[in-house]
């Protein structure tokens, strides 16, 4: 990828989280966000979720801090991870680039 491309692309996604984080203070104002957008760890809406093996998702930088920090078990359910494997959930975030027009 040329630079130009990663540049509009790096704008496109800062675009994308601007707009976001307009449309979830209107929600917050109505506590209208769906507990699912939101990040176990951080409370906060999500822009990357990944899911772990413990079945739950999570925004990737913060899970990925929680895994950096050492630790090895679920940060919703204190059972062990049985891997550090990130698998992006690529259907959640669809939903909420969805319901927050983010396309």
């Amino acid at each position: 990828m040329d630079l130009d491309r990663l540049m509009d692309s790096i704008a496109c996604e800062e675009e994308k989280k601007t707009r976001l984080k307009q449309s979830v203070s209107l929600l917050r104002a109505f506590d209208g966000i769906p507990n699912e957008f939101l990040c176990p760890i951080s409370m906060e809406i999500m822009t990357d979720p990944v899911v772990m093996t413990d079945g739950h998702t999570y925004e990737r930088a913060n899970i990925t801090e929680w895994l950096s920090a050492g630790n090895c078990r679920s940060p919703f359910t204190n059972t062990t991870l049985s891997t550090r494997s990130i698998v992006s959930n690529h259907n959640l975030r669809n939903i909420i680039e969805t319901v927050f027009f983010l396309d």
